[in-house]
Order: C-alpha cells, then structure tokens, then sequence
C-alpha cells in the first residue's frame, strides 16, 4: 500500500527528469538577456530541458562553433544550471548531422558525400567506348549487357569487362539489344541546410555533406564537434549536459537524386564483396536483374546499412559512453530499428504529418511504425526511456501554422499508447523574425496562441512520461521485424482490435533471446506467439532453426502465407490468408486482455505493469467519442488516473463476469485515460438507480464581446470573428460576456454543464470571477454545479485564437461560435 500511495503522490507531481525537451531553435543573434529571459520562461511554463539546437538565421558573425558561438552555448549552460534545467547538445548546424557546417570537407575535399552513378552506352556491334569522367571520378565496374524490356537486363547476358584507361572494349558474339553500362564511383554533391541565410537546400552557400561511410571523415567530424563541445563544456558533462543528439544522418546527403545516385565511398566495392556480394549485383540498383532483383537491392542496403553503423553511430555512442552522456536522436528513415542499437536513449521523428489523426495514417504506412520503433528498441535493450522529435511541420494540408493543441494532444497520445515516454517538440523559436517565422513552422512553444496554457500540456506529459518509464508494457505477441523495415499490415488489425503486440528485430530474436517453455524470453519481455508478415525472413537457415526451436518448445508461429507456400517450419504454425485472420486466430490461443463493446477500432491500450501495479492506458485515436462496456481482465479496484488534471477517482462497475471486470466506458474525442487497478482493494459496484439523466436545456443567447478591436460591442449573434472585415487576421484574446439568472427550481438538479458549442480554438471560463477551467479541444464542456444554487450567472469566456490569422493571413475559424447551453442532470 506504501507503494500504491507513494505512486499517486509521484503522479501528482513527477520528476523533472520527465519534462518534455523542445528543440530550442537558436536561430537569431542571442543576445544574452533574451536568452536568459526566454529559459525562465520555459522553466515558468513547466519545461525543465532543452535541446540547443543551432539554427538557419543565425548572423554570419556567430560562426559555429567558432568564439561568439561558444560563448553563447557557455551563457546556455550557466543559465540552465543556476535554474536547474538540464541541455542536449545538438551535434550539427543545421543538419542532417554528420558535416560539422562543412568543416568535415574543410581542407579535405575527399571527405565530402560520395555516389555510385550509372551511364549506359547502346551499341549494334562490336564498340570501343571511352567514358567521359570528371577528375574526381573512377570506373568502378563495367559490363555489356542485354536489354530484355523498359529498365529490365538479361541477368545471363551480363559480361563484366576490363577497363583500361577509362575504356573498354567489347565485341558481341550475338546481334541485337546491347549496351555497355559503367557503375562510376562520384562525389554526390549532397549538402546540408546551413546556419545563415543564404545555406539552405538549393542555395549557393549550402555546406557540402560529409562523407558517413569514410572513417576518416567521421574521426574528424567527431574531432571538430564533440571534442570541441567537451574541450568547452567539460564540466556539465553528465549532469547539465545529459545526452548529445544526432538528426536523421544522410549518406548521399540532401538534394540529391537518389534513383540516379547511389550510396558509395572509397574503398566501398571490396567492403562490399566482402560481405558476400558481386560487383555485377550492383547492376539491380537500376535495372531489374530478375527474381533476385529485390534480394540483391536488400544486400545493398543491409551492407551500406552496416558500414554506416562501423564509421557513424557506433564511434559517436562509444564517445557519448566514454563522456558521460547519452547518445539520442534518430536514424533517417521512420523504421530504421537497427541503427537504434547504438543509441543510449533512443528516438524517432514525428514530423511533416506523415502520421496523423486522418485518412487512417496512425495505423497505414511505413511511417505508422515509428512510434513502436523506438520504444521497442529501447524496450528489447533494457533501456528505460526512449524519445520522439515531433510536431515539425505537422499543419494540417500543409498549413503549418494551423496547428492545433487538439492535433498536439493526438500527436503525443499517438505515441504515447505506442510506448514513447520522452518528448522533443518541434520547436521553441528563439525569433520568428522575417523568414524565420515560415523555417520549418510552426513555433510550438512561446509565439504561439497557447503559450499562457502551456503549463497544462507540459504537465501532462510529464505525468505520462513518467508513468511510462521504468515499467513492463504487458503481451504475449510478438511481430518479427527487419533491421529497416516493420510490418504494418499485420498490425493494423491488432491497434483496431486493443490487441497489444512489441516488434522484435531479427537480429535479437537469433542472438539475445532465450527459448524455454514455449516463450522467447528478452529482457523484462516475455513472448509466446510471433508473428511473421513476409515470407523472405524465412530464407535464412539460421533463422528457420531458430523458429523451429521456439515452435518444438511449444511456441505458436503465426505467418501470412496466402499463396500457401511450403514452409520450413514444424510445430504448431497458423497461416493465415489474409491480415485480419490474425485476430481470429489469437483469440483461439489466449484471451484478450482489454474488449470493449460495441468494438470500436478508433480505441488503443497499452497495458504496463509499474511497480508491481496494473495500469491500462486507453487513448481516442478517432474523431468521435468511444463508448461502450469495457471488459478488463484483472479482479481488484478501479480507479481513474486522469494525467491531465491529476485527478484519481475510483470507478464504479457493473460486473466481475469471470476473469474480466466490466463498467460503462467513455473517451471522448482527443481523450485519454489511465485504469489504476488495486489489486488490494475491493471493486465499487454503480447502483443503476444513480443513473444520470439529461433533463433540461437553457440557450446562452446575451453576449458582450471585448479583445484590442472591440470594447464591450454587444453582439447579435456568435460567429467567427473572420466574418468582421476588420478581425479577419486578428490572433489573440477575444472576451465574451453573459449573464443567466437562475431560478429556485434550477437547484433540484445533481449537475450542471456549460456547453460551449463550437470554439476556436481555446477557452478559459470564469464564473461570478472564479476560474472554472481551460479547454483546448472539443468538446467544450465545462462543469458547474458548484454554481447552481447562486441567483445569478456571470459567465466570462476567454477565447485564443490560431495565430495562423496572422502569421500566415490565413482566414481560420475564430472565437466563440457557439450555440452555447446551460445543460442540467438529475
């Protein structure tokens, strides 16, 4: 019981080690006193942590890294250890990370970004053919070849060639379709976005990438950034400074035509040999070879994939472990689990709305996996957090600055039902000044409409990080996974069904699990059915054996097979004809551990053990409420940990039926909700008498309206403030009045709501002066019964409105629309 109270008092009020870490965009002159003043009021609104993450806008005269710049990053961190808030480094400017600016190609122009590009040469007879080469450029294979088709090679045509001098020679025995192809190795002339403006993609200052696969240019970007932040900063290493990020790393660079040019560096074709491949496999990077075609591009990657993980992520985490921090961040791509392996926390990146609350993109794509991705990984390695840089460029249809909190609030539940338990929004701007106010929109933090809330949104994720670090998330389901690649198709009807799954590399699965009792046992995780969405993981024999360990031990293998190949497995093996089969077929191996009826696919769960406690969290991923009966397989109390306000209160069921407890459930749109089970305590039965009933309603028709344009203005009727000429591109507060007398008759009722109807988009109620509360999403309803045995009803609504009216001068839906009601209970 000590544990229980001691966990609800940590849940009030969690640690500072949970507070969300925005990027800090220090993209102006930085001044100090604005530096100062802007972390205060980060630590004001409930943000304990910063990522300082340099940015395009800086003048030209804070070179990085240089002088000024340090001497800025030093003021950073004094003023972030006198207020007790901890600093990520960023290990770039701007990025992908991996170019330190362009001092890696400084004085070493071999060290930039390396390709492999294609010629192709048609010929009708025998040919002499020298290849054309910039100075920089080398053959690195040749080969005539027959076309049999648009893009498609002969693969038994294919005759590899000897060059001399940049030329070859080649007379054909047969007729017709011949072409001489080189593979030449290049620079790919990617870049990176800069600092200054004038550096950004396309532009003529942009700094050149460096060279990811070359060790030596990555020993010098290690020892042009990291040396020097440790040279500087030694001293807050390991408790100011806990962890160095690195962003998205790009082998080719950007603006780079990646069809046409492939990832190389020197020295790359017998690395590339060495690991089992042909010169002439490079072929199928641009042509289909045949039915190897897709095998020969996945050997590609997988050894691009593992030579970056020698000369990039595995040096940088060893110099992250050696000073005393954590290596986070994340890998380009959203399911590129393997590289995480070398990351102390962690991460993935939530941004340009690759998922979101439409068109099914949360549970549809190889973007809906990041989420899982990260938390898996971390989850699989012992690790107790892991990470999500989200909200970038995250508008709605590409209108950036109309984002909403109610999207935030989707976002951050999206990810954190998934398991993700460590937030870097994107981002805190230091200025919105001329063309940084559109870089990569919107500011999310101080120059935005919610700023003055943001303390709740702050505090809310504090309270979810913090439930969802040092615990076990609980399932017996486990999708097999690739290094780059997590099925999604598979999982689909596992979210819409609350059917909890983790994905498990096939790297860990062969090397760090433990099969016993018909379980494949890793870390905390303890699996008893895997699942397989592609047939090709099948094609290893070590990866068969190991399968057909885990099925003789009495483990369920459940694979999609709708072709109804022959498989290598023996034991108990459930193929399945179609995706949603899997869940029919769970069900006939375990029971669920949540159900709600009636189903309803908009609901998620993740159900984690902390402490010793059973805890479920439930999250509206729909746009409409969730109603129903929800079954939960557990015998104790219910209570109701609500991480937005910090309220717990006990649930009353309606049931214990077996092992399930059963009581009336609802989530309303852009809710969450945390299940607490007590398993020391009895459950609360509801009394059905109690049941609530609507009763009456009273229209709120009288208003006054007040904001810098108006004062007191009498309004017939609510509507959006961009229907006045003059409010068309107004952002800010709006104040809406109103009085209801109440009659003695009004205080029979056991409840009263105020229905705000439609707001756009936040609302702050006062009663006769009193706060009531803050709403920043639909719907906008506010308790009041406290109020209903007074006479009369002042009733105050603040409305902010999006700053999308103008910044942008997009004409938004603003204010109090309405209609407003008094709804009364019995």
């Amino acid at each position: 019981m000590t544990n229980f109270l001691q966990l609800k008092h940590e849940f009030n009020d969690p640690s500072a080690e949970y507070s969300i870490f925005p990027f800090w965009f220090l993209n102006g002159d930085l001044h100090k006193e604005e530096l100062a003043r802007q972390l205060r009021d980060f630590k004001d609104k409930g943000v304990h942590g910063i990522v300082a993450h340099p940015r395009i806008g800086i003048p030209e005269d804070i070179e990085y890294l240089g002088t000024k710049f340090i001497e800025r990053l030093r003021f950073i961190m004094e003023e972030a250890a006198k207020l007790g808030m901890k600093v990520i480094i960023y290990d770039e400017g701007m990025y992908p990370s991996g170019s330190a600016h362009g001092k890696v190609v400084e004085n070493n122009p071999e060290y930039a970004a390396r390709g492999l590009r294609m010629t192709m040469h048609p010929i009708k007879g025998p040919a002499q053919i020298k290849e054309q080469l910039e100075e920089y450029e080398e053959i690195v294979f040749a080969a005539a070849l027959k076309m049999s088709g648009d893009r498609k090679i002969d693969p038994h045509s294919v005759v590899s060639l000897e060059v001399e001098q940049d030329s070859i020679v080649f007379d054909p025995k047969e007729s017709g379709g011949w072409s001489i192809v080189f593979l030449i190795a290049t620079f790919s002339k990617g870049t990176i976005r800069g600092l200054h403006f004038g550096e950004d993609d396309g532009e003529p200052n942009a700094p050149l990438a460096g060279d990811l696969l070359n060790p030596d240019a990555m020993k010098k970007f290690i020892r042009v950034t990291h040396d020097v932040y440790y040279a500087q900063f030694a001293e807050y290493f390991g408790n100011t400074i806990t962890a160095l990020f690195t962003d998205e790393p790009s082998v080719l660079g950007r603006c780079v035509d990646q069809e046409q040019i492939k990832p190389w560096t020197l020295g790359f074709l017998d690395y590339y040999r060495k690991h089992g491949n042909e010169a002439k496999d490079l072929l199928a990077l641009w042509f289909d070879v045949g039915t190897d075609t897709a095998i020969k591009r996945r050997n590609f990657k997988k050894t691009v994939n593992k030579r970056l993980q020698e000369t990039y992520y595995l040096p940088i985490s060893e110099w992250c472990e050696r000073h005393g921090i954590q290596l986070t961040g994340h890998p380009e791509a959203s399911d590129d689990i393997g590289f995480l392996q070398y990351f102390q926390l962690p991460g993935q990146d939530l941004v340009w709305r690759w998922v979101g609350p439409e068109d099914n993109k949360g549970i549809q794509g190889r973007d809906s996996t990041l989420g899982k991705c990260s938390s898996d990984a971390a989850r699989h390695r012992g690790l107790p957090r892991n990470a999500n840089e989200c909200f970038g460029c995250c508008g709605p249809n590409g209108h950036q600055w109309q984002l909403t909190v109610a999207d935030m609030k989707w976002f951050v539940d999206w990810l954190f039902v998934r398991g993700v338990n460590m937030l870097y929004p994107h981002a805190f701007y230091y200025s919105i000044e001329g063309e940084r106010l559109n870089e990569r929109a919107p500011d999310n933090g101080p120059h935005n409409a919610w700023w003055n809330y943001y303390r709740l949104f702050a505090d809310y994720e504090r309270r979810m990080s913090w439930l969802l670090s040092d615990c076990t998330n609980i399932t017996e389901i486990a999708i097999l996974c690739e290094e780059d690649h997590l099925p999604w198709k598979i999982a689909e009807p596992l979210y819409t069904n609350q059917i909890e799954f983790n994905y498990l590399e096939e790297d860990l699965f062969l090397h760090n699990c433990l099969i016993e009792e018909g379980q494949v046992k890793i870390q905390k995780q303890i699996y008893r059915v895997i699942v397989i969405e592609n047939l090709e993981q099948l094609v290893s024999n070590e990866m068969v054996q190991k399968l057909n360990l885990f099925l003789k031990n009495g483990g369920t293998v459940i694979i999609y097979n709708p072709e109804k190949k022959e498989l290598p497995l023996r034991g108990n093996v459930v193929q399945l004809s179609n995706y949603n089969s899997v869940i029919g077929s769970l069900d006939r191996l375990q029971s669920r551990d949540v159900y709600l009826i009636p189903h309803n696919p908009g609901l998620r769960v993740t159900h984690i053990v902390k402490e010793g406690i059973d805890f479920y969290v439930l999250v509206n991923e729909d746009d409409s409420s969730v109603e129903g009966e929800l079954a939960v397989k557990c015998r104790g109390a219910l209570e109701k940990w609500d991480a937005w306000s910090s309220n717990i209160e006990t649930i009353e069921i309606n049931e214990v039926d077996g092992e399930y407890t059963k009581y009336n459930f609802s989530l309303q749109h852009r809710e969450s909700i945390i299940l607490c089970v007590n398993h020391q305590e009895t459950p609360t039965f509801a009394a059905k008498s109690q049941k609530e009933e609507h009763s009456l309603d009273i229209n709120v028709d009288h208003w006054t309206m007040t904001n810098p344009f108006r004062q007191k203005e009498v309004i017939k009727k609510l509507v959006s403030l961009t229907e006045y000429e003059d409010l068309k591109y107004f952002s800010g507060k709006t104040i809406y009045q109103s009085k209801v007398t109440l009659d003695a008759s009004k205080r029979k009722y056991k409840k009263a709501q105020l229905d705000l109807g439609e707001v756009c988009e936040l609302a702050e109620l006062c009663i006769n002066g009193e706060t009531v509360g803050v709403k920043m999403w639909s719907p906008y309803h506010f308790d009041i019964t406290p109020y209903i045995n007074t006479d009369t009803l002042d009733i105050e609504v603040i409305v902010t409105n999006s700053k999308a009216n103008e910044y942008a001068k997009e004409l938004v839906k603003s204010g109090l629309i309405g209609p407003v009601r008094l709804k009364f209970y019995l």
